[in-house]
């Protein structure tokens, strides 16, 4: 029998789908502040959370959620992963993913062969502007690129109608530029969870796929949640290899005895936590 149907799941609680998005808890305060940065026409928001707190997840989600989905005709959402890229291959993705929206249409045959990236950002943000609608551009490890600030700052100042949200890994916030610190105006924290949001996930997980109550007893969540830095990265692999490692020994639950054997097995180095592995 597979690990699924041992626990008599319907789908892998914790897979990263739009149908197992959580949004409780501080997720919720975040995605309140998203759609206030939109909703207000703000021209710059920092995200900040450490690294593995979902900012990439929330970012990836936010043109799927309500605010997003309900107003589609007036918002434009793009998603950039920016890691590791350039400022001219950063810049080239804004243009490429904005060529491809509906807003290219009202643009016509400005487009040439001859035409920077820069002139096409600005020709399908004019169209934005003609009609009514607003891009957000989300720049997802931009800290990790090899882009210069410069390419935020003339995104921030085009005065057309743009909305940029930088994602940033709390440890890394120094190389945030002072200057572009103070062109901010909303800080949109998303910190690691309290135990109270992480036994709330497990509700909200083990639910949604039709599982029953208890898989996992509150002392296993408690340890999940303590080796994992309440971050949601780590606690969906510690609880996925825990459902593994319990259907393997055939247990009625999972218990925190479960989730040490599980911490053991990741603790390959000697020298190395758990945690230190968990975030490699």
């Amino acid at each position: 029998m597979n690990v699924l149907g041992f626990w008599k799941l319907s789908q892998n609680p914790f897979a990263l789908s739009s149908s197992l998005f959580f949004a409780g808890g501080s997720v919720e305060e975040a995605i309140a502040r998203m759609e206030f940065l939109v909703s207000s026409a703000r021209t710059l928001g920092i995200l900040l959370g450490p690294s593995g707190s979902g900012k990439t997840t929330l970012m990836q989600r936010f043109p799927t959620l309500r605010y997003a989905t309900e107003n589609r005709k007036a918002i434009r959402c793009i998603s950039i992963s920016a890691g590791g890229r350039n400022s001219e291959e950063v810049v080239e993705m804004i243009a490429d993913s904005l060529s491809q929206t509906r807003l290219m249409k009202r643009v016509g045959t400005v487009q040439s062969a001859e035409s920077d990236a820069w002139t096409t950002i600005r020709d399908v943000l004019i169209a934005a502007k003609s009609g009514a609608c607003r891009v957000v551009l989300m720049l997802d490890g931009f800290v990790d690129s090899h882009s210069n600030w410069e390419t935020v700052r003339r995104l921030v100042r085009i005065d057309l109608p743009v909305t940029v949200l930088v994602s940033i890994d709390t440890e890394r916030v120094y190389e945030l530029p002072s200057d572009v610190a103070r062109l901010s105006e909303l800080r949109i924290d998303l910190p690691a969870w309290e135990l109270s949001q992480t036994a709330d996930y497990f509700d909200f997980a083990l639910e949604s796929v039709e599982g029953k109550p208890g898989i996992f007893d509150a002392q296993a969540i408690t340890r999940i949640h303590e080796l994992s830095d309440g971050l949601p990265g780590r606690i969906r692999r510690i609880a996925d290899l825990c459902l593994v490692a319990g259907s393997a020994q055939r247990a009625a639950k999972i218990t925190s005895d479960i989730v040490e054997d599980v911490h053991q097995e990741l603790a390959i180095y000697p020298q190395a936590s758990s945690r230190e592995l968990l975030s490699r």
